[in-house]
């Protein structure tokens, strides 16, 4: 598990499809150039790897794995790969020992802790849910779509949905929103 302290990726990146992510002096990415699959690279652009063929967003990252929204497959076939699946994934540093935590469809998520935050909606309402990186719990936080990719420490901030569009932070050790 992770120390308390860890965020996944800045919100300027999530909110824009977490498609770039840096984490221990290499950048994560998602390729266009290869159907969204997952690469690393050195900041200089030099030592380009490609570690997944699946289509990836919402990259996150702690010290030992990646975290990702796939889209689905691409790329590749062969015997037992499942072409066509989605959902939010966790894979070692190097793309091995893949995981699926939740099939949810995902629209926002950020690594926080030791949990990872998410919206996604359900045919009747939004939701934000949370889910720990070793899939021992998934639980339903809020029936509004709240957007939990501006972390700083044990916060995240988003604006009110609802009856206002005031400033609200979620305090991720007690799971309470209050406004700022």
């Amino acid at each position: 598990l992770n120390k308390t302290s860890v965020i996944g990726n800045t919100a300027g990146n999530l909110n824009n499809g977490g498609l770039f992510c840096e984490k221990n002096g290499l950048v994560y990415f998602s390729n266009p150039y290869d159907g969204g699959a997952l690469y690393s690279m050195n900041p200089d652009g030099s030592d380009i790897k490609r570690i997944l063929a699946a289509k990836v967003k919402f990259i996150s990252a702690d010290d030992n794995h990646l975290y990702y929204y796939q889209q689905s497959a691409s790329g590749t076939g062969g015997l037992g790969y499942v072409r066509s699946t989605y959902g939010m994934y966790r894979v070692n540093l190097k793309g091995k020992q893949g995981e699926c935590l939740t099939q949810d469809s995902v629209f926002d998520m950020q690594l926080i802790g030791n949990y990872i935050y998410y919206t996604t909606a359900t045919p009747d309402s939004p939701q934000l849910r949370k889910v720990k990186i070793d899939e021992s719990e998934n639980k339903l936080l809020s029936l509004s779509a709240l957007n939990p990719n501006c972390a700083v420490g044990d916060q995240f901030y988003f604006n009110g949905l609802e009856s206002n569009h005031y400033l609200y932070s979620w305090d991720v050790n007690s799971d309470i929103e209050s406004v700022v």
